[in-house]
């Protein structure tokens, strides 16, 4: 993943929201053509403020991703497993094990598909607040669904 497709997966996200406060900061985002992707995901948290649950898992993100230029499926993976452990204590326990159960995928559209397939059938048992997650998963979904 790269800096740039980090950014276009956050604002596909911002799309299918459907105009969650939460994804206010992408409209306005922009992200220069080539950035890196630790450079992207450090500008992305910083966007994102400091309230909510996305807020909080894209600046673990940024820290798993700083001084990166891209990471592999694998290397992303084990990342948002990782941002995703900053979520638990603040209740975000569906997302965590939705990252958690594709930790070993070995390409964006396994982890994707599995991630999904994981969450979306119990998306209405989700955390209202975490629900934020799930215009993501299913933006990487859509990213991947080709590769």
């Amino acid at each position: 993943m790269t800096g740039m497709q980090f950014a276009d997966i956050l604002r596909d996200a911002c799309t299918l929201s459907g105009a969650a406060p939460e994804y206010d900061w992408v409209r306005k985002w922009t992200v220069a053509r080539g950035v890196p992707l630790g450079i992207a995901a450090a500008e992305a948290a910083d966007a994102a403020g400091t309230e909510g649950l996305l807020a909080l898992w894209l600046r673990a993100l940024a820290g798993a991703f700083c001084g990166r230029y891209t990471a592999d499926a694998a290397e992303f993976a084990c990342a948002a497993d990782e941002a995703a452990r900053a979520l638990f204590p603040n209740g975000a326990e569906r997302f965590l094990s939705a990252v958690r159960n594709v930790r070993d995928a070995g390409s964006f559209s396994t982890w994707s598909a599995a991630a999904c397939a994981d969450a979306l059938p119990e998306a209405k048992m989700w955390k209202t607040d975490e629900r934020v997650f799930l215009p993501w998963l299913c933006a990487m979904r859509a990213r991947y669904a080709q590769e």
